[in-house]
């Protein structure tokens, strides 16, 4: 607005130069500060980039660099999103998908991966991948990984399941509070903690590995259970499970893909199981579609499975109108825990 406004006062001007008038007309190259840049250098970069843009494009108009207008983009999008998380997270409009983790060792314990949901102001179903970016960009996601938590209680409360696996999301990892929240809610309840299995991907644990082990030893205490997902995707880091002890490891879906053919890959998974088999670590292979995919993990050791191949996500129903409301100073004092 600023860049626009500068051009439009200074079109506006005449010069007189020996007894001729003359219009101007300017091109101005805008850019944010974010951190986006690393340094000064690059900011400036940045902004003499779209002011050249601006010139070859016609002249005479404010050009903003192209990070600056994604950014303000996204801002706006975030800024609806944020306005249906907290009315789904008010309404209850949040629903659990359970994923059944398959034994491949005639293993007879019950697991599930718990996923979540939102429910739209029309009824109909939202996938993660559409919400939690925006949840996780405007710090909304402690709000989030707090309604799984209870939510996932209920569940092992009204249901057999032996084992339940929820996500903790980076700012539940880096948030002070979480164990002791988690601490609160058990002793309000009769549940058995675990039966509980909290995990975090691979990358974040690597990146935050301090409060990653800080977090998961409190959570220990408890009794509650700790698994790393996404592993191997990048590198075989056996050093991290040395430093945070899991129960589990998901082995990422990524490998999967091509591990029928791909002798290299195999090799790849079965240093994976061999490393986690030496220091105790149950495996579970990520996104498994087919059953020839399951007949190599069973080669390979590999001790349980989930993915399409043994569910679909199946959302666990609830009546909309059944479940505990909560008010913006719920969600405010939420945030400030």
């Amino acid at each position: 607005v600023w860049g626009e406004q500068l051009v439009r006062q200074i079109s506006k001007m005449t010069f007189e130069i020996d007894d001729k008038s003359t219009h101007v007309s300017c091109t101005v190259g805008v850019c944010a500060v974010s951190d986006v840049f690393s340094n000064l250098e690059e900011l400036v970069a940045a902004t003499v980039a779209a002011h050249r843009s601006g010139k070859t494009s016609g002249g005479n108009k404010a050009a903003l660099d192209q990070s600056t207008e994604e950014n303000t983009k996204q801002r706006e999008f975030d800024a609806i999103w944020v306005r249906h998380l907290k009315s789904a997270l008010m309404d209850n409009r949040f629903r659990l998908a359970q994923l059944p983790i398959a034994g491949l060792r005639c293993d007879s314990v019950e697991m599930y991966d718990l996923l979540v949901r939102m429910i739209d102001e029309q009824g109909n179903s939202v996938l993660p991948s559409e919400f939690l970016p925006a949840a996780e960009r405007n710090n909304m996601m402690k709000n989030i990984d707090r309604w799984i938590i209870k939510s996932a209680v209920d569940f092992c409360v009204e249901n057999d399941a032996d084992r339940v696996f929820v996500r903790l999301s980076r700012q539940s990892i880096l948030d002070n509070s979480t164990a002791s929240w988690m601490e609160q809610e058990f002793e309000n309840s009769d549940f058995d903690c675990s039966r509980l299995v909290t995990q975090v991907p691979e990358k974040d644990a690597a990146k935050h590995i301090k409060q990653t082990k800080a977090l998961v030893g409190k959570l220990r205490k408890l009794g509650v259970g700790f698994a790393l997902e996404h592993y191997g995707v990048e590198q075989e880091r056996f050093q991290i499970l040395d430093m945070l002890k899991p129960d589990y490891i998901k082995i990422d879906g990524e490998l999967m893909h091509s591990l029928m053919t791909d002798t290299e890959m195999q090799e790849s998974v079965q240093r994976i199981v061999e490393a986690a088999s030496e220091r105790d670590i149950k495996t579970i292979a990520e996104r498994v579609e087919n059953a020839n995919s399951m007949a190599v993990l069973f080669q390979l050791g590999l001790d349980f499975m989930q993915g399409h191949y043994v569910h679909e996500p199946e959302v666990v129903l609830e009546d909309l109108d059944s479940g505990k409301h909560q008010t913006l100073e719920d969600l405010q004092a939420a945030n400030s825990a």
